[in-house]
């Protein structure tokens, strides 16, 4: 699982994710959650099996038919039921659940909108935000009381009270959250990434996982 925040405006976009990917009960991986999109002025986002979000934006770049948030819409059902399909073959029916995020530019509504896409309703369209001016969400949802940042010391403080929570946790139950917080905004044809903030157990989880690729060899 992952942790996730996004800020979804009629002209602007903020999506926020962690990088740590576990597996088997410990750190296997520093990887990208989110996947830009930028000549559909769009972001994928996922929470859940990492894989899945890697291989269906490979597919997307195989893809011509998209030419917005909208029609990509139109052709991402689908598409993920068959990546599914191939994950389970793969892996067997324990594969955890997923959510698909997109946000991005819709040409017939001249703004932003967000898609959901969950495992858990065999990957139908939700359009999320269609009636609000501005929507957020953030998961895994904080245990106390928060407010919705309003710059970027409140959004790393924000992830960093939803670490905290998880961590309290009994580890059967807990999304790990983990690496770099990496930012991507978007606004009106211009984007733009980066990481704004490196959890402090970093490298002590770099080290356990080059162990564990030196073991495994």
């Amino acid at each position: 699982m992952s942790f996730l925040y996004m800020d979804v405006r009629a002209d602007a976009v903020t999506v926020v994710t962690d990088t740590l990917a576990y597996k088997d009960g410990r750190p296997a991986a520093f990887v990208a959650k989110s996947f830009p999109l930028p000549h559909l002025e769009s972001v994928i986002a996922l929470t859940g099996v990492a894989e899945l979000g890697w291989l269906w934006w490979q597919k997307l770049q195989s893809i011509g038919l998209a030419l917005d948030v909208d029609t990509l819409d139109e052709i991402t059902p689908p598409a993920l039921r068959e990546l599914q399909h191939g994950l389970l073959c793969l892996h067997g029916d324990g594969l955890d659940t997923s959510t698909v995020y997109h946000v991005g530019w819709s040409y017939a509504q001249s703004r932003y909108l967000l898609y959901a896409y969950r495992s858990t309703n065999d990957f139908e369209s939700e359009l999320l935000n269609v009636a609000a001016p501005e929507s957020h969400l953030v998961k895994p949802s904080p245990v106390s009381a928060f407010e919705w940042p309003t710059d970027q010391v409140a959004l790393v403080t924000l992830a960093e009270q939803v670490r905290d929570d998880e961590l309290a946790l009994p580890p059967e139950d807990r999304v790990n959250i983990g690496g770099d917080l990496v930012v991507t905004h978007c606004s009106l044809g211009s984007m733009t990434s980066g990481r704004i903030h490196r959890f402090s157990n970093f490298y002590e989880q770099w080290e356990q996982m080059v162990e564990a690729y030196h073991r495994a060899r």
